[in-house]
């Protein structure tokens, strides 16, 4: 006996289905803000774009929105965080991110303390 397996077909999401997909909270003001002119001419290119993100306030923050879930995300570089104790090595690590691709983003490591405050600078 030869045992198959089946597959279910799945239409392409037409131009309507994907207009109507969740959008984003407020992403028409955050790429308005964006630090390069942000384009797109179909739906398509708009997520395209959304999903794979623009930079903000001169490349520090960074914003996506999630495939998943479609909510939006940012990346704060610590750097630009005022984290006390931050620059006292027994509290915290600078590490370089460099899988960023931007050799001057850090990432910091909480080592040790008894309390955390971090501030905007």
């Amino acid at each position: 006996m030869r045992r198959g397996c089946l597959v279910p077909i799945v239409p392409p999401i037409s131009r309507k289905e994907e207009s109507s997909k969740k959008q984003p909270h407020k992403y028409e003001a955050i790429l308005a803000e964006a630090d390069s002119h942000v384009h797109h001419e179909t739906i398509d290119e708009l997520w395209t774009l959304l999903y794979s993100g623009v930079f903000l306030s001169s490349r520090k923050k960074r914003y996506w929105v999630d495939e998943e879930s479609r909510g939006n995300c940012f990346i704060l570089h610590a750097r630009d965080l005022k984290i006390v104790w931050g620059e006292d090595d027994r509290y915290w690590r600078w590490i370089p991110l460099p899988e960023s691709g931007h050799p001057e983003i850090e990432i910091a490591e909480l080592l040790n303390v008894c309390w955390v405050e971090v501030r905007e600078r």
